[in-house]
């Protein structure tokens, strides 16, 4: 199962840079394919980063049957934890 993540990226020169993933010595594959884009001010990456990203996970789970045994809460949680085990 797939869960839907938020990347916070830098475009120049008509490339992304992504900031979201840690420095790495090997290339990492770039995000080619994005569900919603959206240009913001580097002050709106921690609230409403967060509410917007929320927003979205609730209304796809609203429309995923295979989450319908889950709370919003158990599903953040389940994101909040994947991405820490990424980081280590």
């Amino acid at each position: 199962m797939r869960l839907l993540e938020a990347h916070c990226y830098l475009r120049t020169w008509g490339k992304r840079i992504d900031v979201t993933r840690v420095p790495s010595k090997h290339p990492v594959e770039p995000i080619e394919h994005f569900l919603y884009e959206e240009e913001i001010d580097p002050k709106q990456i921690t609230r409403y980063k967060i509410a917007l990203h929320q927003k979205f996970l609730k209304e796809w789970m609203a429309g995923n049957d295979r989450l319908r045994h889950l709370s919003f809460e158990q599903v953040w949680s389940i994101r909040e934890d994947c991405i820490a085990s990424l980081s280590v």
